[in-house]
């Protein structure tokens, strides 16, 4: 993954979902992980250093803030955003309370997703 932007982590359990975020990320210049559980994100993640870290709410081992937090134990500092179908404004609010920096409810545009990357990208700077 050399000469990108940054190392991303895209974690859901959704296939489809993994290739479309993936394939826009790469190509905006961004290197892309996938993992389809929470076990599989950490084993990436306890090898590589990640950048970003985007998450799905429901895993089928676990939930997106669990994930957070264990993530953020590993590597302290790495901005996560949640993306999901699932969340009303108390559990957003409540995610976000507990672990993470922004949540995107699908669907979402690209330009919004590649803003937010973007902000959370520059802010860790």
């Amino acid at each position: 993954m050399a000469h990108t932007k940054a190392r991303i982590l895209h974690v859901d359990d959704h296939q489809d979902t993994r290739l479309i975020m993936a394939a826009l990320l790469q190509d905006r210049g961004y290197g892309v992980l996938t993992a389809g559980s929470l076990g599989e994100a950490l084993e990436l993640a306890k090898d590589i250093s990640f950048d970003l870290y985007v998450l799905d709410v429901r895993l089928p081992d676990g939930t997106g803030i669990e994930l957070c937090q264990k993530l953020r134990t590993l590597r302290p500092g790495v901005p996560v955003i949640y993306y999901s179908a699932y969340g009303d404004a108390a559990e957003v609010d409540n995610a976000l309370k507990i672990c993470g920096d922004a949540y995107l409810k699908k669907p979402v545009c690209s330009a919004d997703i590649e803003e937010v990357v973007a902000r959370l990208l520059a802010g860790k700077k």
